[in-house]
């Protein structure tokens, strides 16, 4: 016989009395390609991957698993399934539930899980104890708060809150664990509410992706300068509107310049904006602090208010294209972080540091562009991509090693472009974005093969990528004979 390039010897010096015994174990990532050749549901990618940090290549190593039931994985005591392999050798699985029977069975029903909630103008205006991390018993049904400190939230300080975790209270243990987002001027505090109760076998949570869903910064995994979309009803009065204008620095005031035009009773001439998006709310078209209406229904003007001598284009690039974009945990980071510290850190030495892209190329501007008559949504590279898992942006290249988009662990969610690369009819969030509009920001979801942005209550399923060398120990792969890996 001739053995595989691949053999690897398990022990033994190769002589008469100590001979080398080979390992017959196979490579998770090597089942997976050779499966390809007999099920036409595993496929080859072809195409640009990034899968390393500032890396984009031809893939060669990537195969999709489009029917992942079928390959069904035991690892660190969780079931998860197959999504792909990666062009670092490794192969990516997405979170299943946990073990019953040694099996990995669609028939386990439910668990306990962490449910979150959005809240906002919660009041927190007393002394709390507040921490920037924490741990959770899902049998008792609490929260402990880690890295504690003691602190009264206001808005003068919000922005020392952004991104930590209370209980409302003075004490560290509760069973209402709340998230502080950032401050919003016109709705409060934006509250995220966690409590432990029954869900899905299949998901560690249901709950938001963010707080708010009125900024474009919360299309990130993380985020940083925080501009609020608002609701304004303009009158019956006539107002000045522009698609350009000078700032004067000495005065801080705007003066709207290029062209310009009179709108008067916006409910019957509002479609009448053209790419005239900036306005004082006045005739004179002066004023320190300058809007920027992006939409609008014949009630409702929907706007940007914009302040020192900024623009549109200003505050887009602050929300999701700077180098420091990436400064405090979306809620769902939040979330996905500290299961992996309760459930994985062991484990760690197993799992690759890979790219999870939250790309946050922007394909459409529509109404946020001032030299455009069109109005709506930003529209997001990948909404309606396929083949194509490239990553162009560092600041979207989410890693354990990427420093401009730092993961704490090695683990984060699927892409969109992976969740409708797999045959797949689960309601859950990625980390893809899809569009902006008003209050329909959110991270991709997808059902089946048909997209759709949504910013309310969905499935937290973690994913994270088995390294080169875990091998299959056990098991065929299927729900009651998982492939057990280590």
């Amino acid at each position: 016989v001739s053995l595989k390039s691949g053999v690897e010897i398990a022990s033994g010096t190769g002589s008469e009395t100590d001979p080398w015994v080979i390992d017959e174990s196979e490579k998770l990532h090597d089942k997976i390609v050779n499966l390809s050749s007999t099920d036409s549901l595993i496929t080859k990618y072809e195409g640009q991957v990034t899968d390393r940090v500032g890396v984009t290549e031809t893939a060669s190593k990537v195969y999709f698993d489009k029917d992942p039931d079928k390959r069904n994985v035991i690892f660190g005591g969780f079931c998860w399934q197959v999504i792909r392999t990666t062009e670092t050798g490794g192969t990516k699985v997405i979170y299943n539930g946990e073990v019953v029977d040694g099996k990995c069975e669609s028939t386990r029903g439910t668990h306990n899980g962490i449910i979150g909630t959005s809240y906002n103008g919660y009041p927190l205006d007393s002394p709390y104890l507040y921490g920037s991390s924490f741990t959770y018993d899902l049998t008792n049904g609490t929260f402990t708060l880690q890295d504690i400190f003691t602190a009264t939230w206001s808005i003068s300080t919000a922005q020392n809150f952004v991104a930590k975790y209370t209980c409302a209270s003075m004490s560290n243990t509760c069973t209402d664990l709340f998230y502080v987002g950032p401050p919003d001027t016109t709705m409060g505090t934006g509250i995220i509410k966690y409590t432990i109760d029954n869900i899905s076998y299949d998901r560690i949570g249901v709950g938001p992706y963010h707080v708010f869903g009125t900024s474009p910064a919360e299309l990130g995994y993380m985020y940083n300068s925080f501009y609020n979309w608002l609701s304004v009803s303009p009158t019956n009065d006539q107002y000045k509107y522009g698609n350009s204008f000078t700032y004067n620095a000495n005065t801080n005031t705007y003066t709207l310049t290029g062209t310009t035009q009179n709108i008067s009773n916006w409910r019957t001439n509002y479609n009448q904006l053209g790419n005239t998006h900036y306005t004082c709310w006045n005739t004179t078209g002066t004023c320190n602090d300058i809007s920027y209406v992006y939409g609008g229904t014949k009630n409702i003007a929907l706007t940007f208010t914009i302040s020192d001598g900024k623009s549109i284009e200003d505050i887009l690039d602050e929300m999701l294209f700077n180098n420091d974009v990436n400064a405090y945990n979306s809620p769902m980071k939040g979330i996905i972080d500290n299961w992996y510290k309760k459930n994985l850190l062991s484990q760690t030495n197993m799992i690759e540091d890979v790219v999870y892209c939250n790309n946050r190329t922007i394909t459409n501007l529509n109404g946020f562009d001032p030299n455009s008559a069109n109005s709506g949504a930003l529209i997001f590279k990948n909404r309606n991509e396929l083949n194509d898992i490239t990553c162009p942006n560092d600041i979207d290249q989410f890693a354990v090693s990427n420093n401009k988009a730092k993961l704490t662990y090695p683990i984060a969610l699927i892409t969109g472009e992976e969740k409708r690369s797999v045959q797949n009819s689960q309601s859950i969030w990625t980390i893809s974005p899809d569009s902006f509009y008003g209050y329909w920001g959110g991270s991709r979801m997808y059902t089946v093969y048909n997209g759709n942005s949504v910013n309310y209550e969905e499935g937290y399923k973690p994913v994270i990528s088995l390294k080169s060398g875990v091998e299959i120990v056990s098991g065929t792969g299927s729900e009651t004979d998982p492939w057990i890996v280590g």
